[in-house]
């Protein structure tokens, strides 16, 4: 139970500090209090807010010199040199493109002029109410005379999620899109304020709810994932367990966010997510303030609410003696939800199909227990005997000791009161992740193995019917009234002559039915204000692994002959089911005329219209990168460059902490620390990448976001644009600063645009970067099997035989065994003219799509590998042969019949050595023509 003016409280706390602060330090308290009287909040109390304040810049900076007139005192007058530093690579810093700093009393007022419209300040009541709905301020919805509480709620949700998008919409004073990363501090610039007013919030909230004024950070997960996701027949159920497991993350973050506050959660990132915006817009009547004014933003800010982006595990601040007790809240939570959202599902069996008690029981059962909860918690440590005793015993000394000597010589700049505030987040961080993992290793309850016919696509729980002797009569009874309900679902819910939504013979248990039957429940008009409803809205035309294989097909198709909107997905049907050749039935007959007729217009169906691609991406190391083993952004890089430069002058602040050695090495050079600031960076970043870095890549090149968690990507697409997709995103993976455009992500660098919405992304960094896995499956290939392909690629080939940072690609034809493909990204192909392998492979596809080298000829060269394998016999060998691979390789392509330039020829041949020759014949998977096979699949499709 919080206090009754909790969130009162939280608002004076947030506000202590004005969002332009950067802009005047010396004027930003007087500032902050007037926006608070103007807010009719609590004046922020310095004694109040100032233990939360200092933890929290503890936490997220160094103790820095002094704002002050002099410059010997460490100063950085933000106004003269606008810097913002990168906080996670090193040499990252980009200025704010001002010709003249915008007057500080003109920002102010044009704030203030903001907060009064959108929240309707001044203004009586009935003023407010009469106003249509749509163009009503905030305090329209609420009558803050007699509900102070739920007004200060309203208007901290406003405050945390809307007030930088308005400011930046505006272009209050000037601003523009600096709005959204203003630094907290102009000394250490690497962290925005609005993440600061947040921690401090939080913080301080924590302190207030806790008898003891301790703060813990606590993780919280949910399993199983691949599991659930993973076990699909339809590419459709993939997604939909995706966006259901996002789902039930998001209401776990709900719950804290509803309760505590969501400048509670550390990550993920809740800005710019559907899922939260869909709530809070409904919950606060906050939906036109978080309206993008930029066409393409809201294009796709529309687009990105069905993908799933939410991870199964987030972390968040609590009250240390409350944690246990709210995480317990949350997993109540989850399972009630879960619950609810499935029984939708079982209602709609029970009313659409008359299934009666047995389904309603079998349904039950599977569902009850199906999730699994862990969480930890921990107080943040701090530099007490009793603290460093506590964690020698408990982690590593590598995990916290240097950590707490650096925090430790930050806080004697503060004497006592800097040791009293100063907390270990690194180690904290550490350890309650590491107490997760532990808890993880319990034994979880078994369940009674289930009797009778088993699911087909998870192959654990028993498929639903309504047969109320089960268990007492015969097999073939039960058989056949397993058959019959079934038979009765199929002929309800699949559209004339086709098995869209249940497949011919296919029976499902409750969590497969909740994945397939979900969209529909949610499109009924009864449930058209849940949240889910707006995320499955276009879930009929999610396509299908035929649709997607024949996309180019059916996108000439489409361009010759007219084909209708009730056609179409009958075409499709027709397709997967029948692959035209064999057709008999009436339907498909009638879809054969309109396949002959775009035969007779050169447009035909090919074997190679029959295979699309699934691309499976993740961050490496991002374990290491969450812990802080990873950053490359020393404390030198993220400082201001004038205060590093005068760090570097003789006698310059001898007594800063900045001036001490860890470890015998000067502490400027280090690395900088774990912290709360960094990890709202990465979770801030991906979410960013995977909203306006990923989305917008995918639909550009033809395919279809299934989930984009952070690092996380799967999309299905067609084969000329797996590959183009890939390169772009892990492009804008490793984009430092960037500017979001109709385009999607587009890296910036030297100064801030005034226009757009900036952010930023992970940067490059030895030890940054993404990798990622192709399948290029049929249509009728198990989708299951796909799936763990692709997920055995990335692991297997991508991120261990190829050592991470790199693409492997696995061609999966129905005749044959598999051909693998692998390269890092920027890996030089040593027979190449100055190419990296990745370019090689698209100038040999380009050739492939451009009819310069035919398919026989890629097929040929497996013949060549006993000619190359004396010539491959060790590396010494190799060296001194590549000049002879390549002939043998051109001659090849020289007697193709193809009528190629010498140069030409001697070109493509280099490409295809590269590709093709990956070490000495000693080896294992040493020659690999497969590549140039890949290729050709991969290469665009050429105009008939």
């Amino acid at each position: 139970m919080t206090a009754s003016n909790y969130w009162q409280h939280k608002l004076s706390l947030w506000l202590h500090d004005p969002a332009h602060k950067m802009l005047d330090i010396r004027g930003h308290e007087a500032r902050a209090a007037e926006i608070a009287r103007l807010l009719d909040v609590s004046v922020p109390d310095k004694d109040s807010y100032q233990n939360a304040d200092m933890i929290a810049a503890g936490l997220t900076r160094a103790a820095l010199p002094k704002y002050s007139a002099d410059e010997q005192n460490g100063a950085v007058n933000f106004r003269e040199k606008p810097i913002l530093t990168h906080p996670l690579v090193k040499d990252g810093k980009l200025a704010f493109a001002w010709d003249t700093m915008p007057g500080i009393d003109a920002v102010h007022q044009g704030l203030c002029q903001l907060l009064t419209a959108d929240l309707g300040l001044g203004k009586t009541i009935e003023e407010l109410q009469a106003l249509p709905e749509d163009q009503r301020p905030l305090s329209g919805f609420f009558d803050k005379r007699n509900t102070p509480e739920e007004w200060a709620r309203a208007l901290y949700f406003y405050l945390f999620f809307a007030l930088k998008k308005r400011l930046r919409q505006k272009n209050v004073g000037a601003l523009g899109a600096a709005w959204d990363v203003l630094p907290a501090d102009s000394r250490m610039p690497d962290h925005c304020l609005w993440h600061h007013l947040g921690l401090t919030s939080a913080i301080g909230s924590c302190m207030a709810e806790d008898a003891g004024h301790n703060v813990a950070l606590a993780v919280f997960a949910i399993t199983p994932v691949q599991t659930f996701i993973g076990r699909a027949r339809k590419l459709r159920d993939h997604w939909v367990g995706s966006v259901l497991l996002s789902y039930l993350a998001f209401t776990g973050i709900r719950h804290v966010a509803e309760t505590l506050g969501p400048d509670h959660i550390v990550y993920p990132s809740l800005h710019d997510q559907s899922l939260v915006e869909t709530w809070i817009g409904r919950e606060f009547h906050l939906a036109r303030f978080l309206e993008e004014a930029d066409p393409a933003l809201t294009k796709q800010q529309n687009e990105g609410a069905s993908i799933a982006s939410f991870p199964n595990k987030f972390v968040f601040l609590a009250p240390a003696e409350k944690a246990g007790a709210i995480c317990q809240e949350i997993a109540e939570s989850v399972q009630g939800e879960w619950l609810r959202v499935a029984r939708l599902v079982r209602d709609f069996l029970v009313k659409r199909h008359g299934a009666g008690k047995t389904l309603q029981a079998l349904f039950e059962h599977q569902i009850a227990d199906y999730w699994q909860f862990s969480h930890a918690a921990c107080r943040l440590a701090g530099l007490a005997d009793a603290d460093k005793e506590a964690l020698a015993v408990l982690l590593d000394p590598q995990k916290w000791q240097e950590e707490r000597k650096t925090i430790a010589s930050f806080a004697g700049v503060y004497s006592q009161s800097g040791e009293a505030t100063a907390r270990l987040y690194g180690a904290t961080h550490t350890l309650v992740q590491s107490l997760l993992a532990a808890a993880k290793l319990k034994p979880t309850r078994l369940r009674a193995p289930q009797q009778g016919e088993k699911c087909p696509l998870c192959g654990e729980h028993e498929v639903l019917h309504d047969f109320a002797q089960a268990g007492e009569s015969s097999a073939s009874e039960y058989s056949k009234a397993v058959k019959q309900f079934w038979g009765r679902v199929r002929e309800t819910e699949n559209g004339e002559n086709s098995f869209a939504q249940v497949g011919k013979n296919e029976r499902l248990c409750a969590l497969c039915a909740i994945k397939r039957f979900l969209p529909r429940v949610m499109n009924w008009s009864g449930n058209q204000e849940e949240i889910l409803a707006t995320v499955f809205r276009s879930a009929d035309s999610f396509p299908s692994t035929t649709e997607m294989a024949a996309h180019h097909y059916l996108q000439e198709l489409t361009g010759k002959i007219t084909i209708t909107r009730n056609e179409y997905p009958r075409l499709v049907d027709a397709l997967h089911q029948t692959e035209v050749e064999n057709a008999d039935d009436e339907q498909s007959q009638a879809m054969r005329v309109i396949i002959d007729e775009g035969e007779n217009r050169g447009v035909k169906f090919t074997d190679r219209d029959k295979y699309y691609a699934l691309l499976l991406m993740d961050g490496d190391r991002m374990g290491d990168l969450i812990n802080g083993q990873t950053l490359s952004a020393t404390w030198n890089d993220v400082l201001h460059p004038d205060l590093r430069e005068r760090f570097g002058r003789p006698g310059f602040q001898p007594n800063s902490p900045l001036r001490a050695t860890v470890d015998g090495k000067p502490l400027l050079t280090k690395l900088r620390l774990l912290n709360p600031a960094l990890h709202a960076a990465i979770s801030d970043g991906l979410n960013s990448f995977a909203r306006y870095g990923v989305a917008p890549v995918i639909q550009d090149k033809g395919g279809k976001l299934i989930y984009a968690g952070g690092d996380d990507v799967c999309a299905i697409m067609p084969l000329e644009g797996a590959l183009a997709a890939a390169d772009a995103i892990r492009q804008a993976y490793n984009m430092a600063f960037v500017c979001y455009t109709e385009n999607g992500a587009e890296e910036i660098s030297g100064t801030v645009p005034t226009s757009g919405k900036v952010g930023l992304h992970l940067g490059r960094a030895e030890k940054i970067s993404i990798s990622a896995a192709i399948v290029i499956a049929h249509h009728k290939e198990p989708l299951r099997e796909v799936l763990r392909d692709a997920h055995q690629v990335l692991e297997g080939i991508a991120k261990d035989r190829a050592d991470r940072n790199a693409l492997a690609i696995r061609l999966k034809k129905r005749s044959g065994g598999d051909r693998d493909l692998w390269m890092q990204w920027d890996a030089a192909n040593p027979y190449g003219e100055s190419e990296t392998l990745l370019q090689s492979l698209r100038a040999v596809m380009d050739d492939v799509g451009g009819a310069l080298l035919g398919s026989s000829l890629l097929y040929r060269l497996d013949e060549l590998r006993q000619a190359i394998a004396p010539l491959a016999a060790n590396a010494a060998v190799l060296a001194a042969n590549q000049d002879l691979i390549v002939r043998l390789i051109a001659y090849e392509v020289g007697h193709s019949g193809k009528l190629l330039a010498k140069d030409k020829t001697q070109l493509v041949a280099r490409r295809l050595a590269g590709l093709m020759v990956q070490g000495v014949s000693t080896e294992e998977n040493w020659y690999n023509p497969e590549a140039a096979i890949i290729a050709h699949f991969l290469a665009a499709r050429r105009a008939a």
